[in-house]
């Protein structure tokens, strides 16, 4: 799927225009989570094994599934983080995938394919359970695309939730209370999506989806914050000649109001990343 398709379809549209600070649904908590949207770095999305168990299971994951699920997240997230990068890769074993995550440079990871009860990613090498030794850095993202995300080895999925129950998912941003040995607990992952049944085959891209349209509303927030901060501090920024100048005027109509719209969006995202990353400023080159 074309990213920029992607990065349209997660910003809502009023009427007439594109307005992606108009009428969008923040997440319920007030605070804001604690994500980088300009961050660089790595996000990594593992496929395990995406075959049923068995026939009870064949509704559950398919191969199908697993492929349009990983598209959808690489494609979101290379949207949503667009200094990032992202890779899809097949561990063979727990301990491939274990070597997989636990790199300086992730700094968010999905997990895609057939689960258990434990919170296990099933491998062809047997199933990868939390290790919160994998996060060797600070972890924000979190999607966990299998049976029973949201629970670990300490902390099994109760029985009533192993049997063919409604799929459903849960979004976690208060690590502190997901539960004991799971992975947003042991890695203090801000935003996360798990399973606390199993996954329906039919259900996973949508689920995918709308945890990009989860995080695409953060990012919103986000913004609308930052460049409040900007247009508050335009007569110094034009009069020290500072880079954020160019979203004042007479340069761009984005300050004061804080309207942004399609023929602004590139250099209001510039900018924004500028302010929360000073070191990126490479002076007036390319502005």
């Amino acid at each position: 799927m074309n990213r920029l398709m992607v990065a349209l379809m997660l910003l809502p549209a009023a009427a007439g225009a594109l307005e992606p600070f108009a009428n969008f649904g923040s997440p319920k908590e007030e605070k804001f989570l604690e994500l980088d949207f300009c961050r660089r770095g790595l996000f990594v999305i593992l496929v395990g094994e995406c075959s049923p168990a068995g026939k009870a299971d064949r509704d559950a994951i398919s191969s199908k599934a697993c492929a349009e699920t990983a598209a959808m997240l690489e494609d979101g997230i290379a949207a949503l983080y667009p200094l990032a990068r992202v890779e899809t890769l097949r561990p063979e074993s727990p301990g491939e995938a274990f070597n997989m995550l636990a790199r300086t440079s992730v700094f968010g990871f999905a997990l895609v394919g057939r689960g258990d009860h434990k919170g296990g990613l099933a491998t062809p090498g047997g199933p990868f359970y939390p290790a919160g030794g994998s996060c060797t850095s600070k972890r924000e993202v979190f999607g966990g695309f299998y049976y029973h995300s949201k629970y670990s080895e300490s902390a099994a999925a109760p029985k009533e939730l192993r049997a063919r129950v409604l799929s459903r998912y849960e979004f976690v941003t208060s690590p502190d209370r997901a539960k004991e040995g799971s992975w947003p607990r042991l890695c203090q992952i801000p935003a996360s999506l798990v399973y606390p049944t199993r996954t329906f085959a039919g259900k996973m891209k949508g689920d995918a989806r709308k945890f990009m349209e989860f995080l695409a509303a953060e990012k919103r927030r986000h913004i609308a914050r930052d460049v409040k901060e900007i247009c508050a501090h335009c007569a110094e920024y034009s009069a020290h000649g500072h880079a954020l100048a160019d979203l004042c005027p007479p340069v761009s109509d984005v300050c004061p109001s804080g309207r942004i719209t399609p023929a602004n969006e590139r250099i209001v995202m510039r900018n924004y990343c500028l302010l929360t990353h000073p070191e990126y400023d490479t002076g007036p080159v390319g502005r």
